[in-house]
This record gives structure tokens, C-alpha cells and sequence, in this order.
């Protein structure tokens, strides 16, 4: 076993004895375990969910939007990484990337006034609605 990046000692499956897919799912399960033990220091990205998942980056952002392009097994595997890493979308990046803030502002001359007052509340029902 030699050093990996970061410090974590490799795990070869072929040098402890086991099968082939027994020794890449425990390097996987040492991935998982490393990311979250070094959560509080560097949150993990994408590419590093990529990496454990071993899918590509885009794979693993369609997964966090739940794409239908991406095979729902590979959704929900993808997923699971990114919960054991402490992985969370920013919703800040999200909105940056769609260029889409989905709020929406009312000016009015004062809450106070009942036109006004009335006005805010049909919109905001109309937006809880999905309207």
C-alpha cells in the first residue's frame, strides 16, 4: 500500500487477496469514509463526487437535478456519495450558472395601505399556487 494524494494510503484489491469488484467497492467505501472525515476542513465538489462515483462531472450534476437523461439507479448512487460526503448543491452556484433567481419583488407606496395590502397577498398566493 503506497500514499495517495492527501495523505491516505492506496488499498490494492489484487495485494490483500480480494476479487476484483470486492477491492474497487472497498476503495470506494475509503473514498467515502475520507471525504467525510475531511468535510469540516474543504467541502467536496463535484469533481471529487465524480471521482468516488467514477462518472463524469456532468454525470454528477444531472444527478443532483435528478435529469431524466441519467439512469435513476445512477441517480440514486451518485446521491448516496454525495449524503456520505456531506455534499450539498449551492443553490448561490445555481442560480449564477441558470441565470434564474425564481423570486420575485413587489413595490408598492405602503403595506399598510388595503389595496396594497391586498395586491401582496393575491400575489402571493398566485406564487404559492405555481401561478
Amino acid at each position: 500500500m503506497g500514499p495517495r494524494p492527501g495523505g491516505a494510503p492506496s488499498f490494492r484489491a489484487a495485494e490483500a487477496g480480494f476479487p476484483q469488484p470486492l477491492g474497487q467497492l472497498r476503495d470506494l467505501c475509503a473514498g467515502v469514509h475520507n471525504m467525510a472525515q475531511n468535510a469540516a476542513a474543504k467541502p467536496p465538489s463535484i469533481k471529487g463526487i465524480a471521482r468516488l462515483a467514477r462518472a463524469s462531472h456532468s454525470t454528477v450534476s444531472r444527478a443532483f437535478r435528478n435529469s431524466p437523461m441519467i439512469d435513476l439507479r445512477t441517480v440514486e448512487r451518485i446521491q448516496g456519495i454525495a449524503r456520505e460526503s456531506g455534499c450539498r448543491v449551492s443553490a448561490v452556484a445555481r442560480v449564477l450558472v441558470t441565470q434564474e433567481t425564481k423570486t420575485m419583488g413587489v413595490v408598492g407606496t405602503s403595506i399598510a395601505d388595503p389595496f396594497v395590502s391586498e395586491v401582496v397577498s393575491g400575489v402571493d398566493q398566485m406564487q404559492s399556487r405555481g401561478g
